[in-house]
């Protein structure tokens, strides 16, 4: 009598622990990614509590060190760089989300930015210093971000 190998209990065993392997594994790689992304929120909020500490102790942050912006218009100038990297922020979480979000959402975003933040970015000099710094200096921000944004804030 010949046995198939599907009638012992033994491969059943070995196909159901397989299985239970690829679930733990997706399961894993589920949960890294949701992990990665809570703590890059996290960054970006700590970043804004920073940033925000700046303008409320009038401490001269460190952008407008780099930039040698005069102490009389440090405070000014804090609040418009503030401003700035709220929204930049913004586009940041948008382009982490992208996918999730879908393209029609992105969408909305990638207009608001392109129609509505790109002039007000323009119309400051200071803002638009600004600009370039973080543009420029894509440490923080990430490389691949910027030169995504970059579609949309094409500015000089």
């Amino acid at each position: 009598m010949i046995a198939y190998w599907y009638t012992d209990h033994g491969w059943h065993a070995l196909l159901i622990s397989i299985i239970a392997l690829v679930v733990s594994y997706l399961s894993w790689k589920h949960s890294r990614k949701t992990t990665l992304s809570e703590i890059k929120r996290d960054l970006i909020r700590q970043a804004t509590e920073i940033n925000e500490a700046f303008l409320r102790h009038e401490v001269k942050s460190p952008y407008a060190h780099h930039l040698k912006i005069p102490d009389g218009k440090v405070q000014e100038y804090t609040g418009k760089a503030v401003m700035l990297l709220h929204q930049i922020n913004l586009l940041r979480e948008v382009y982490e989300q992208r996918k999730i979000l879908g393209q029609k959402v992105v969408d909305s975003y990638t207009i608001w930015a392109a129609t509505i933040l790109r002039p007000w970015i323009e119309s400051d000099e200071d803002i638009k210093n600004s600009w370039k710094l973080l543009r420029d200096s894509t440490d923080l921000v990430g490389d691949n971000f910027i030169k995504w944004l970059q579609r949309y804030l094409p500015i000089l």
